[in-house]
């Protein structure tokens, strides 16, 4: 900035301001700096991507894990808001989150951790748990017991496959 303070001062009309201008002083420092800046940028990237490819392999287990997980006792949350059928066996007065097996007889969503659906294409025990606001008798010792309330009705299609059972 100095030098063309330095040219409009006296010089400048002298050298001809028209032929510095249209090249742009910066120009030849353009290429003086680029050199040096552009060849360790690339040196950077190139480190990372050669790391990238190894992390996106990892994803893959997760999923299968899960599937592992669904093909064994899953721990699931389920709020129940009132009677719903549980394979216990008995009477169960859950005052907190309690841990059951549900058997689903047909792909049923069920909400889990992962807030995922898992879909049971036949009667498996899922564990869950059943987290209740309140002391509240959970009564679903028989399905026999609850399927009568619907059985006319056939619109419950999981209780509909109680043939499976």
């Amino acid at each position: 900035m100095s030098s063309n303070n330095h040219r409009r001062n006296s010089r400048s009309s002298a050298l001809g301001p028209p032929a510095p201008l249209p090249y742009h002083p910066h120009q030849p420092g353009l290429p003086l700096a680029l050199p040096a800046p552009v060849a360790p940028v690339p040196i950077a990237p190139v480190a990372p991507l050669a790391a990238l490819p190894p992390p996106p392999p990892p994803p893959p287990p997760p999923a299968a894990t899960i599937v592992q997980t669904l093909t064994r006792h899953v721990p699931v949350p389920v709020l129940v808001p009132k009677p719903f059928p549980v394979a216990v066996e008995k009477l169960v007065h859950v005052d907190r989150p309690v841990p059951v097996e549900v058997p689903v007889p047909r792909p049923y969503p069920v909400a889990y951790p992962v807030e995922k659906f898992i879909k049971v294409d036949r009667p498996y025990p899922v564990h869950v748990a059943v987290p209740v606001p309140r002391p509240y008798p959970v009564p679903v010792a028989i399905r026999a017991h609850y399927e009568p309330l619907h059985h006319h009705h056939h619109r419950h299609h999981y209780l509909h496959h109680h043939h499976d059972w």
